[in-house]
């Protein structure tokens, strides 16, 4: 529950400081930045030497950083289009679960088992068509819209890919302590390609509640949601998890009408429950075909 809530607020957030005036690489390079070090601050405690140990093995985190950042990227400048709000972006993104199907069928042969199987096969048929019904029946779209959607697709993409490229770095690395090598080395990334495309140094003009909300929500949205929900992991399964997890869109949704006055329509409602049912079909059909205790790297975006 607290994993869900947290991630739920990322989006608003990153609207919320798109807002204020900061920049897409300011806002990834104060977040990852805070979240990094309010993991470094706990898990040597409790995990000794792992992460220092970890930090230093690049062949193996290579790839999950290289998709995770370029995801960031992506996912926050979507966010910087008037067109594209948190509830609608949270939907939409949930056609990762399409690509997720795609790269697994294709790199990993363990999967394509449960991939070739009916149940699977409709769920994805289920959220094909809930994507194109959140697209389609959107209230005076505009072709302006065109490009922020496509952001957002491509970002899911790129989740997609961040997730699936944990996978074998799970197998041999404990996930938190995993992630907070991920987060380290993100963050390390946009202390160089902050300056070189923005002005970080804005992040410190901003009000002092500004600052303290872009701290906070790289610890919570971040740090402590990834925390949370590997623990949740441990106790409950993975795919219990992963459904649970599909009230998130919901509590966005929510969020972003009360506090961002966004409106979806009763048809895009519809299409986005078509495509909730879908995703949540496919995480059972993963659990019968034997994925149940899979590794936890399937993710919400934050």
């Amino acid at each position: 529950m607290g994993a869900t809530f947290l991630w739920s607020l990322t989006a608003l957030f990153v609207k919320h400081f798109a807002a204020l005036g900061l920049d897409g690489d300011t806002q990834n390079l104060f977040r990852y930045g805070a979240a990094a070090a309010g993991l470094w601050v706990w898990v040597p405690f409790v995990f000794g030497r792992k992460a220092a140990r970890a930090m230093i093995q690049w062949r193996l985190f290579w790839m999950p950083v290289v998709f995770n950042c370029v995801f960031q990227i992506i996912m926050v400048s979507s966010l910087y289009h008037a067109s594209i709000y948190p509830g609608f972006m949270s939907l939409l993104s949930q056609s990762a679960v399409l690509f997720s199907t795609a790269l697994a069928f294709v790199f990993f042969r363990d999967e394509r088992a449960t991939i070739l199987s009916r149940r699977y096969q409709i769920g994805c048929l289920l959220a094909v068509l809930g994507v194109a019904g959140v697209l389609l029946f959107r209230e005076g779209a505009q072709m302006s819209a065109g490009r922020g959607v496509a952001l957002v697709l491509v970002s899911a993409f790129l989740w997609s890919a961040y997730t699936l490229s944990m996978k074998p770095v799970v197998r041999s690395v404990n996930p938190i302590v995993a992630f907070t090598v991920v987060a380290t080395w993100t963050a390390a990334f946009f202390l160089a390609l902050a300056p070189l495309r923005s002005t970080p140094g804005r992040f410190f003009d901003a009000a002092p509640m500004g600052q303290f909300l872009v701290v906070l929500s790289g610890v919570a949205c971040i740090s402590a949601a990834h925390s949370l929900y590997f623990a949740a992991v441990k106790r409950l399964g993975v795919a219990v998890c992963a459904c649970f997890l599909l009230v998130q869109p919901l509590l966005t949704g929510i969020l972003s009408a009360v506090l961002l006055k966004e409106r979806l329509t009763w048809a895009q409602m519809a299409s986005g429950l078509v495509l909730l049912g879908g995703a949540f079909v496919i995480v059972r059909a993963r659990t019968s075909g034997g994925e149940a205790r899979a590794e936890p790297t399937e993710l919400p975006e934050g």
